[in-house]
């Protein structure tokens, strides 16, 4: 069962990857994917599946990874258009003028691929500000942290989403202008986005990646593809003595849908601390339970 599974997640993979090549070549997109920035963010998702796969993401790689991350992709090469504009003003530009950007495309069209590929790799190893969310949440330790359920974060990012379609069709508005904390990496910053990141990365000290976990378009349509990924957490029943530790030191709620064998499961942004943290090797970042 698991390796027809598993091959069905191949195929879907090939066939996305194939159309997705398709249509670059037919409107000569495809050399936006061979500039430096593109071939980075490639680089890192292969280290960062590597990384995992052979469990050697301990607290200190990872937070090292992460400001590599930020330096690389929000200064060096800023992540432009930006994952919440690949995915909202591609679809008020289509509205607006019939077409989409091949730049908003080809960025949206990466974050899937390589979230089929492993995992949430793209938010929890290369996007800029998931990274800053993270460091902050990690640095913070002696502050007391909170986990909210799945179904709340996950029904405020539905609702938000419900909105922008609202406002996208009846008035062409991208409502997540209003939030959209992004625009730091265009190094152009007004008040009021001085006051939207002040508020996420203040968030970050009591919760896991708020912005991700409660706002993100990108982060929704990217855990509806998470469900498809190759490499991914999993449990080996007979290794796991239900300590619970992983579910106690992991920072999201992913764990919990893993270690119960969920269907589908919550956000899992690859962070590899629960891997970390199992006293029985009971958890692997693989394409099968090993």
């Amino acid at each position: 069962m698991q390796k027809r599974i598993l091959l069905i997640k191949i195929a879907l993979v090939i066939i996305v990857t194939l159309v997705f090549i398709s249509l670059l070549e037919r409107q000569l997109w495809w050399r936006l994917l061979f500039s430096q920035k593109y071939l980075f963010y490639l680089f890192t998702t292969i280290l960062a599946i590597a990384f995992l796969y052979l469990k050697n993401v301990s607290s200190l790689v990872r937070t090292i990874t992460l400001l590599i991350s930020f330096v690389l992709f929000g200064i060096l090469y800023s992540i432009h258009p930006s994952p919440l504009c690949a995915f909202t003003k591609s679809f008020i530009h289509y509205l607006s003028r019939g077409f989409i950007p091949p730049p908003m495309i080809v960025m949206a069209g990466i974050m899937i691929l390589f979230t089929v590929a492993g995992n949430k790799v793209f938010c929890g190893w290369i996007c800029p500000l998931g990274s800053v969310q993270e460091v902050i949440y990690n640095l913070s330790r002696l502050i007391k942290k909170f986990k909210i359920p799945f179904f709340i974060t996950n029904a405020t990012r539905f609702s938000l989403i419900a909105v922008f379609l609202i406002f996208a069709y009846g008035f062409r508005i991208n409502i997540y202008n209003l939030f959209n904390p992004f625009e730091l990496f265009h190094w152009q910053l007004h008040r009021y986005i001085l006051i939207v990141l002040s508020m996420v990365l203040l968030a970050s000290l009591w919760y896991y990646r708020p912005y991700c976990q409660f706002i993100c378009p990108a982060g929704l349509i990217t855990w509806i593809f998470e469900q498809l990924s190759l490499f991914k957490i999993w449990k080996n029943q007979e290794k796991c003595t239900h300590c619970n530790k992983c579910l106690k030191e992991s920072p999201c709620t992913a764990i919990d849908g893993i270690i119960q064998d969920h269907t589908v499961t919550p956000d899992c942004f690859a962070c590899g601390k629960c891997i970390e943290s199992c006293p029985e090797d009971a958890l692997s970042f693989s394409l099968r339970p090993r």
